[in-house]
């Protein structure tokens, strides 16, 4: 049987979802680009074809002859003669696109600062377009917000109105509130007790927390929380998925349209919640890469992922009129419960596996469409809001 093809590696425990970890991911990518001096022939030809210049290799298509009669424009030769065409570029894709800029401190605020407004505008928790979230109706300011420009903070902070003592467990969620930094190795701890979140964070992301078994002060004001995180200008590439399209509402398990792992549909009997839906994934990338390609295989061979997760929360967002909902400063939501979902792919012979690496022809050759693939999920929704969290999961030490 495929490696893949087997239960998930990091059960929830109530305690800890990921044991005991190993910092930030291998793979990663550095948030930035290098910003590229179109008078510069070596750099020209590396902002279009994303490859090192040598002496004899040839710009893709008429782009050379294009960049020599723009020379002039760009002051290469005389600068006095002014720069009417824009000198500076970022690579915008694999396809030779670029963004180009006046001058370099331009190229560089645009990735430092242009960023935080386009993840205010487009990400969500598991990819880079508002569309790719699934939150069964909570409003997007709920599971992505930052801090005023004016005023940053780079720390991830607990949301103290979403902490609750329900049935043994303590739940709640924190905010990574800064406009750039990533946040690694989240873990939050109260009263000696300890929850590891084995995902990265975006920028101005939510993520959960869990701890059952608990024993503590039952009046969430009376819990003192701590939270630990490392921040750093490095963006999580094992993120950047999305949602391409859901179906809901099948009467029970047995009305599903797939042939899902005997384990899978078992646990979604267990469940019995509500309505039952499935979900088709793909990689995206995401507006914090600009210069990767937007989709298609060649982004599948551009990343790498071990230890490929998903989580599944269930919460509610407290709400009045939606006349008087304040956007400026949107509620606190309320975590109703937290797991793990299995992440699947056809097989070539029928049915579906389950997938814990990417690119998935990186496990065997059993899957149906390794060069091009999507996943799916399933999971039971019940009345309330939900969303995904898919990347990267942290790993336990192999000496614990």
């Amino acid at each position: 049987m495929s490696d893949a093809v087997r239960e998930l590696q990091m059960p929830l425990t109530g305690r800890n979802l990921a044991g005991p970890t190993r910092g930030m991911p291998a793979r990663r990518v550095a948030l930035e680009s290098p910003v590229f001096d179109l008078c510069n022939d070596a750099d020209a030809y590396e902002a279009y074809t994303g490859d090192e210049y040598s002496d004899g290799a040839l710009f893709p298509g008429n782009a050379y002859p294009r960049l020599v009669s723009e020379r002039g424009e760009m002051g290469c030769d005389d600068p006095s003669f002014g720069a009417n065409r824009p000198r500076w570029a970022l690579r915008a894709n694999d396809w030779g696109d670029l963004l180009r800029f006046r001058t370099r401190d331009a190229a560089v605020e645009y990735q430092r600062n242009g960023l935080a407004y386009l993840r205010q505008r487009f990400a969500n928790t598991i990819d880079s377009a508002a569309s790719g979230l699934s939150p069964n109706g909570a409003v997007t300011e709920v599971l992505i917000w930052f801090a005023d420009k004016n005023t940053p903070v780079d720390e991830v902070r607990v949301l103290r109105d979403s902490v609750t003592v329900e049935d043994g467990v303590l739940r709640g969620f924190v905010r990574n509130w800064s406009r750039e930094l990533w946040a690694y190795d989240v873990a939050v701890t109260a009263e000696g007790r300890s929850f590891e979140w084995p995902l990265s964070v975006q920028p101005g992301e939510l993520a959960p927390f869990e701890i059952g078994d608990w024993a503590g002060a039952t009046d969430p004001a009376r819990i003192d929380i701590a939270i630990a995180a490392e921040l750093a200008l490095v963006a999580d590439l094992s993120r950047a998925f999305f949602f391409v399209q859901e179906w809901c509402r099948w009467d029970n398990v047995d009305a599903l349209p797939r042939s899902y792992p005997p384990r899978v549909l078992g646990q979604l009997r267990l469940e019995g919640i509500g309505d039952l839906c499935a979900t088709l994934i793909r990689f995206h990338s995401p507006p914090s890469h600009q210069f990767f390609p937007e989709d298609g295989p060649s982004i599948v061979n551009l990343v790498e992922i071990d230890n490929l997760s998903a989580y599944f929360a269930r919460f509610t967002v407290p709400r009045d009129d939606p006349e008087d909902y304040d956007h400026d400063n949107p509620p606190s939501p309320v975590l109703l419960d937290l797991r793990p979902l299995p992440l699947l792919a056809e097989l070539h012979d029928g049915g579906y596996g389950e997938i814990d690496r990417w690119p998935i022809w990186r496990i065997d050759e059993n899957w149906s469409s390794p060069y091009n693939p999507s996943l799916e999920a399933v999971y039971a929704t019940g009345s309330d809001n939900f969303t995904i969290w898919i990347g990267a999961a942290r790993v336990a030490d192999a000496a614990d």
